[in-house]
């Protein structure tokens, strides 16, 4: 706070009040524009007083909201590089697990590929041997038929000149077709 300076007042000569004719008193002119004068110079001194200070706040703040804003964006610098190795790091674990489902799958697809050929290998094996059994068991119910259909006409032959050597013959005949059904039937299922 700025002290204020105590001026001594002029005095007069006289001691009385000059008045005017009216006998109203005059203006102490001389003493009001010397009081006038200390009151500007007070108010000058208090207001640039006052625009220093607010001089000097507002450098303050200014510089304060500087220092505020290069720590902010200090701090969103540093906020960015630690967001991307983050997200660098999660994608390093995503194509480290993408290679690892990769060679997963690769090594299921061989277990399934061997698999799959082993099956095929024994399932061709199987029909093979059940071929084989089969054709042995038709050849030998073929070997039977024909067997019985040649005695059967031996015998028909031998009996030719009796009536019922031939309806034998046909009995024959036709229950040779019905073993030969039934067993191509049961071969079947």
């Amino acid at each position: 706070m700025i002290k204020r300076k105590e001026m001594p007042m002029p005095k007069k000569q006289n001691a009385q009040l000059d008045s005017d004719l009216t006998g109203l008193p005059q203006d102490p002119t001389h003493n009001v524009l010397y009081v006038l004068k200390q009151e500007v110079d007070r108010m000058n001194d208090l207001q640039a007083a006052e625009s220093r200070r607010v001089s000097e706040i507002n450098a303050l703040e200014s510089k304060r909201v500087h220092e505020q804003m290069l720590l902010r964006a200090e701090y969103e610098k540093e906020l960015k590089i630690a967001e991307t190795k983050r997200i660098d790091s999660i994608r390093a674990v995503d194509v480290a697990a993408v290679a690892v489902a990769t060679e997963k799958a690769n090594q299921q697809a061989l277990v399934l590929a061997n698999q799959v050929a082993s099956s095929a290998e024994t399932v061709r094996s199987l029909i093979n041997s059940s071929a084989i059994t089969a054709a042995a068991q038709v050849q030998q119910i073929h070997q039977q038929l024909s067997d019985r259909i040649a005695l059967l006409e031996k015998t028909s032959y031998e009996k030719q000149g009796s009536g019922n050597g031939m309806s034998r013959f046909y009995g024959w005949i036709i229950a040779a077709v019905m073993a030969a059904v039934t067993i191509y039937a049961a071969m079947k299922h």
